[in-house]
């Protein structure tokens, strides 16, 4: 897997750390390596892949002081670790905020997967971010619009 570019002042130099860094783990679990087209080997055919968990561990890690321009910027660090493999994704966000985390979790989700658990430790943080996003889940399935489609 090749290194993405980042938008924004300052995250490019994280990010080429964070490409060094990852492009030197090794992807065993399926859906860790979800982009890799390698060929299953014979010992993982023998089992449903589709019947495992996916569990990750998450935590959240700053501020990362970056100059870029004579412009000093901070940076968090939002780091996805899969409890099987130990395969980490990482994603860069510019504040320690719900809604930044919330972008960085829907960017985790849009390039591996839905895990089926999530652990963390920093609950403070990231029960507000349930919340929003249960609220969101809620208006969505409330809505007079979403009702007058399915019934008709």
């Amino acid at each position: 897997m090749s290194p993405q570019p980042i938008t924004g002042d300052g995250q490019p130099h994280i990010f080429t750390v964070v490409a060094i860094v990852s492009s030197r783990v090794e992807h065993t679990d399926s859906k860790c390596e979800r982009l890799d087209s390698r060929e299953i080997n014979a010992i993982q055919k023998l089992f449903n892949l589709a019947g495992l968990n996916w569990n990750i561990g998450l935590d959240y890690f700053g501020p990362i002081f970056v100059r870029a321009q004579d412009v000093k910027k901070k940076f968090w660090t939002c780091p996805f670790t899969c409890v099987s493999t130990r395969a980490l994704h990482l994603e860069v966000v510019a504040d320690n905020t719900t809604i930044q985390f919330i972008l960085a979790f829907r960017r985790f989700i849009a390039r591996r997967e839905t895990p089926d658990q999530i652990i963390s430790d920093n609950a403070p943080a990231f029960k507000l971010g349930m919340e929003v996003v249960s609220n969101d889940l809620t208006e969505i399935v409330q809505s007079q619009e979403i009702t007058d489609f399915t019934t008709e």
